[in-house]
């Protein structure tokens, strides 16, 4: 939703955090375990993202100009292409995977 709530990405997070987190599937096969574990390092991230206020307005407005590119007719994958910045911030930064 694009105007959820604080409250409303809490409450979707803990309920997806239990549904997949690994403790709570060890019963399940090795391959679908790791599905579990990916999808569940996926929420997390997704979390740190729109819990913080300002990587969350990054988000949004990075969604607003590929909107707004689609709109005008303008080549959306130019929005969509990472730079290497967006690559360290993204990936190796504040919101990278911390394995």
């Amino acid at each position: 939703d694009d105007f959820a709530s604080v409250k409303d990405i809490k409450g979707a997070y803990k309920k997806l955090a239990l549904q997949y987190h690994p403790d709570k599937n060890r019963d399940k096969k090795p391959d679908k375990l790791r599905e579990m574990q990916d999808e569940f390092e996926k929420i997390q991230e997704a979390y740190e993202i729109l819990s913080d206020r300002a990587t969350r307005r990054q988000y949004d407005r990075a969604r607003f100009d590929e909107a707004r590119a689609k709109s005008q007719g303008m080549n959306s994958s130019f929005y969509s292409q990472k730079t290497n910045t967006d690559s360290n911030f993204w990936e190796g930064g504040r919101c990278g995977n911390r394995r």
